[in-house]
């Protein structure tokens, strides 16, 4: 099952879009981030939401979560309290940070990353809907990579490889090379493709950055 957190504003397309994109089932649920003042625009942004999801996908369950835009470390702290709570439960969770307030969003991010919640999944989509970025939340870490990750990434960058170059090449064990695959790809710094490892776009910038 999936989580999808939502931050809403006034206008409902972003949240719509990424509930059919993400093919919302029976079991899953979506949470809306709203400021705590209720805004007559929001109202209906809300609403109208809700009477989609009742119509095409009525056993996913719909909740409303208010924040106090005015008092940030409060909003804070309440995001912290859903995100551990979340996080319990075992489920998939997603984070659209397409629409609202940036207050709303920044307090959604800081949130979850105070209570270290590494395997949730980001997604943002541009202001004109042509472009869309997602990237887990871990990378808004400060990752911590060792000569082994780094030169795995070195490796990777010249061509892709497969698992067994890998190990060879680096010069690893065949189990601690999958625990360092595993890791860079969670970390959404290399991919699998075709039994293939290579860099993603974000792997190359990490590339750059270090050397």
């Amino acid at each position: 099952m999936m989580i999808l957190l939502v931050t809403l504003g006034f206008d409902e397309k972003f949240a719509l879009r990424a509930i059919f994109r993400r093919g919302l089932r029976a079991g899953d649920k979506v949470i809306f981030v709203v400021p705590e003042d209720e805004d007559p625009r929001a109202e209906k942004a809300f609403s109208t939401i809700q009477q989609i999801i009742y119509r095409s996908i009525p056993e996913v369950s719909i909740e409303r979560f208010r924040v106090p835009v005015k008092e940030f470390s409060k909003a804070v702290s309440l995001m912290r309290k859903l995100a551990l709570s979340l996080l319990r439960s075992g489920e998939k969770i997603v984070l659209n940070l397409s629409g609202g307030q940036r207050i709303v969003i920044l307090g959604v991010l800081a949130g979850f990353l105070s209570c270290g919640a590494s395997d949730v999944e980001v997604e943002v989509e541009s202001e004109d809907s042509s472009a869309l970025a997602t990237f887990p939340l871990m990378i808004m870490e400060n990752i911590k990579l060792d000569h082994e990750d780094i030169r795995i990434l070195e490796v990777l960058a010249k061509s892709p490889k497969r698992f067994g170059e890998v190990h060879s090449v680096v010069g690893i064990s065949k189990s601690s090379a999958w625990r360092k695959l595993k890791k860079l790809t969670d970390l959404g710094l290399i991919e699998k493709v075709d039994e293939e490892y290579r860099l993603t776009e974000l792997g190359e910038s990490r590339i750059t950055s270090n050397f």
